[in-house]
């Protein structure tokens, strides 16, 4: 994990966020930032117990997460994905899909919300899993399911201007009902934020 100069110089800043309302340790809180704070993620307490907030002021969403389960992992520099996994094998990603490509020096449409989602949840449940589970709406979808194998899954996608914002988290069948609330909250609190003014 890099912590930046950046965020020396905010540890003030940051042990007041803390000390307003998270039920964490510090070095927990702490954890929960895992890219370089020039980046703009900021991870804020979330007032409820055992989440921490993620913000990405750039991509325009915010997610809550249960930190003392999944911990963030180390990612690319040029990556728009985050990731957080536990150690039961449980996973959290939130990465973006462009749906607009160049043809002819001109923009055009690369997929509907309709298609992504075909093409995420065919990938999530492999040849053996079923989805159990999906709405698509104007502008957000969901689905979940299995792999026919070991793991379920849940996925949201917000769309967004020029992209598709998607949060999924997988775990192993065995751990259902310790995920089934995580995953309902994380759900719940995943939504487009306004670009800063």
């Amino acid at each position: 994990m890099k912590i930046s100069g950046g965020f020396e110089r905010e540890q003030g800043k940051w042990r007041e966020l803390f000390e307003a309302g998270t039920n964490l340790s510090f070095s927990d809180f702490m954890l929960c930032i895992h890219k370089d704070i020039s980046s703009g993620v900021r991870c804020v307490p979330a007032g409820r117990r055992g989440l921490d907030d993620v913000r990405e002021p750039s991509n325009h969403y915010a997610i809550c997460y249960p930190s003392r389960l999944l911990k963030g992992q180390a990612t690319r520099d040029f990556a728009d994905e985050q990731r957080f996994s536990a150690s039961d094998g449980g996973a959290l990603s939130i990465f973006e899909r462009s749906y607009f490509r160049l043809e002819h020096g001109k923009e055009t449409v690369k997929s509907s919300l309709p298609e992504l989602v075909n093409d995420e949840s065919s990938y999530m449940k492999g040849r053996k899993g079923k989805i159990t589970y999906d709405v698509i709406r104007k502008n957000w979808a969901v689905f979940s399911g299995n792999d026919g194998i070991a793991k379920e899954f849940y996925e949201k996608i917000i769309r967004q201007d020029y992209q598709f914002v998607v949060f999924e988290i997988e775990y192993p069948i065995s751990e259902r009902d310790k995920y089934k609330p995580i995953v309902e909250r994380v759900a719940r609190c995943f939504s487009n934020t306004p670009p800063d003014e």
